[in-house]
């Protein structure tokens, strides 16, 4: 199970991912993040992913594709060393 939490100040939008990214739950991140991109268009964007215990496939490539756009990603620092 995925819990993503919005937290929006002036500046910046964050999404907080805690839980498991896989299966259904990756559509349902795509489909949050273009809400969220469609009304936040002139502010910061960062997604923390720190609280994700477990990730599919699909969902490394959405968070790839999150990054690529230049959404800052906030990993853990396990993952951070070992590139």
């Amino acid at each position: 199970m995925l819990q993503m939490i919005i937290q929006s100040s002036e500046n910046e939008t964050t999404l907080k991912l805690e839980g498991a990214l896989t299966g259904n739950s990756v559509d349902e991140l795509r489909a949050l993040w273009n809400r969220i991109r469609a009304v936040s268009l002139h502010q910061g964007m960062l997604v923390d992913v720190t609280g994700l215990s477990s990730m599919d496939n699909e969902g490394k490539r959405l968070l790839l594709a999150i990054g690529e756009i230049g959404t800052h990603l906030v990993v853990p620092d396990a993952l951070r060393s070992s590139r």
